[in-house]
């Protein structure tokens, strides 16, 4: 006779309110840890609610990530205070997705210009970056992304010169 396994029933609770007014709770993860959400205060929740009512939703053209990270390379990214590194995530994930954007609307010229001036970035503020620590490991992603992109881009590159070259 064989014995199945089977899983577990995981326990997970419920947000208890902690505070009304702040709208902070208490939620059990399902490794067991608790740990404390931060919430929305009613008067933050009004003037969101009133603002979305008086102006509308928030609309972002197609072009939003190529604007700002056009944006981003024309203002900040030369400016000795500006890191890539010290970026939030979100912040460095579109800037990844602005370079993408330009490597699929086939701009490579510009993608290689900006890929450099973020490799030069993170060279100028970061010289002695090590890549191996733990809390590195998203910079060493985002460096082997931008290495692939870029090796894309000079052979995306390198195939339109030799289609230039037959043609003539």
């Amino acid at each position: 006779m064989t014995q199945v396994n089977t899983p577990s029933k995981v326990n997970i609770q419920m947000p208890e309110q902690m505070l009304y007014n702040n709208g902070e709770s208490v939620v059990k993860k399902s490794s067991g840890l608790t740990r404390v959400r931060k919430g929305q205060s009613e008067k933050e929740y009004l003037s969101q609610r009133d603002a979305f009512w008086t102006t509308g939703p928030l609309v972002q053209n197609h072009t939003f990530v190529t604007q700002y990270v056009e944006d981003l390379f024309e203002h900040e990214i030369d400016s000795t205070d500006f890191s890539v590194t010290e970026q939030s995530k979100h912040n460095r994930e579109t800037i990844m997705h602005g370079l993408e954007r330009l490597y699929f609307q086939r701009q490579y010229e510009q993608c290689l210009k900006d890929i450099g001036k973020i490799k030069d970035n993170i060279q100028l503020h970061d010289p002695d970056l090590d890549l191996q620590a733990k809390k590195n490991r998203n910079i060493k992603r985002i460096l082997s992304e931008l290495d692939n992109m870029s090796e894309m881009c000079v052979q995306k590159l390198h195939l339109r010169n030799q289609e230039k070259l037959n043609s003539i």
